[in-house]
């Protein structure tokens, strides 16, 4: 006799309210951090960043010249995309999300050298619609809903064999009988 969840869990119907009552629960689950893009000009001191940070504010975009000029360690902006808040070292982290969009940090420094960074794309945080994660919830209930089957329909078996049934009659004393 083989009974399987994932079989089981096909013959498992869900309606659309239990659908979003779990994703009610679940919301947090569907959360989608907030990420930013940054461009990032790295010194070995202060005294270059802060001459670097100076054309910057005089509106001076050119960042590979700036860079050149300034001899920043990454000739041009190093530019990173989509970057989460956990994705970096806490000492970069906070100056980077404190940051509005456009806008250039003041130099600061790590235990990697002198930083200048500027975010140049917020996106915010979200949460997945309904819609979006219909299918893996309702694929999550069929599946828990399985297992539960499953159990039950084991303890059942082990009932009937327990009656001294056979094998064959106890699964069709339960409704196994294929």
């Amino acid at each position: 006799v083989n009974i399987s969840p994932k079989e089981l869990s096909k013959e498992v119907s869900i309606s659309e309210n239990e659908a979003k009552n779990i994703y009610e629960q679940r919301i947090g689950e569907f959360a989608v951090e907030e990420t930013r893009d940054i461009k990032q000009l790295l010194y070995l001191n202060k005294k270059n960043a802060s001459k670097a940070f100076n054309f910057l504010l005089n509106a001076d975009n050119n960042i590979e010249y700036i860079a050149k000029k300034t001899n920043a360690i990454n000739i041009g902006a190093t530019n990173i995309e989509k970057i989460k808040w956990n994705d970096l070292p806490k000492e970069i982290a906070n100056p980077v999300f404190s940051l509005i969009e456009n806008e250039w940090s003041e130099p600061f420094e790590t235990s990697l050298g002198w930083h200048i960074v500027k975010v140049t794309n917020i996106n915010k945080e979200t949460t997945k619609s309904f819609e979006e994660v219909r299918y893996e919830i309702e694929t999550s209930i069929q599946e828990e809903k399985a297992a539960d089957i499953v159990f039950d329909l084991a303890n059942k078996l082990e009932d009937e064999l327990a009656a001294e049934s056979n094998l064959e009659t106890a699964a069709n004393n339960i409704g196994l009988n294929e």
